[in-house]
């Protein structure tokens, strides 16, 4: 018993020497945590977060952090955000103590400029589908957006934009209801000008799930869809998001 009573001892005593630097504490005691989310969208660039002028992660593209905030001291927090390489803050915001659960969400959107609180987007046109789309594609690969069946006949489809770069966002497409012959339609990608499936040249792979108005079928248009496509570093399709969606 002695002999484990003088080791763990020393273990202690290596811990707490572990636990300073030069006299300063660097296991910090914490005095308080409470949630903290931020939500939103960074394109063009990363944008990094910082927390009392240290960075703490960066965001590219979809950006969604829902965790907690750490205080080690009865004092604000200052959290920002800057362009990667650039010392302009873009956006602040003083977190404090106990603060109102309204306050402790951030929303964001940033398209290489200024950062927002929103994506904006046109107001819904009765009976016309307006559809927007941006391609976060790293290969840099312009894209043709179509529509057809389910048939996977390449030749068969008809065209809704060409020659789409990525990077940016199309205009708003406005699309009436379109002749399916009975048939529900989808939106596929192109090689841009080539008869070839985006992705692999695979039908199936190629597929962007959006909301088509059809002739006499279940949806008849009136709304308004910002399609958001990314891609991983295969130049395969990851899950797209709509931002009319997620900024009501």
């Amino acid at each position: 018993m002695k002999i484990q009573h003088i080791l763990f001892s020393a273990l202690m005593a290596i811990c707490l020497t572990a636990c300073e630097k030069e006299g300063e504490k660097i296991i910090k005691p914490i005095l308080k945590s409470q949630p903290f989310s931020i939500s939103g969208f960074a394109l063009v660039d990363t944008l990094e977060q910082y927390f009392d002028g240290k960075k703490v992660r960066e965001f590219v593209g979809r950006a969604n952090y829902n965790g907690k905030i750490v205080f080690e001291k009865e004092a604000p927090i200052l959290m920002e955000l800057k362009k990667k390489g650039d010392s302009k803050v873009l956006l602040s915001k003083t977190i404090t103590p106990g603060m109102a659960d309204a306050d402790k969400t951030i929303i964001f959107y940033y398209e290489g400029k200024d950062i927002e609180a929103k994506y904006h987007y046109p107001a819904p046109i009765a009976d016309i589908e307006q559809v927007a789309f941006y391609f976060d594609n790293p290969s840099n690969t312009p894209v043709d957006v179509v529509y057809g069946d389910a048939s996977g006949d390449i030749n068969a489809v008809q065209y809704l934009a060409r020659n789409v770069q990525p990077g940016k966002w199309t205009t708003f497409l406005q699309i009436p209801p379109l002749n399916g012959n009975g048939q529900d339609l989808y939106i596929f990608l192109l090689k841009a000008g080539k008869k070839e499936w985006l992705v692999n040249d695979s039908f199936d792979m190629s597929y962007i799930q959006a909301n088509l108005p059809v002739m006499g079928g279940w949806y008849q248009g009136g709304g308004v869809q910002a399609i958001y496509i990314p891609f991983n570093k295969k130049g395969e399709i990851l899950m797209p998001y709509d931002l009319v969606q997620l900024y009501p």
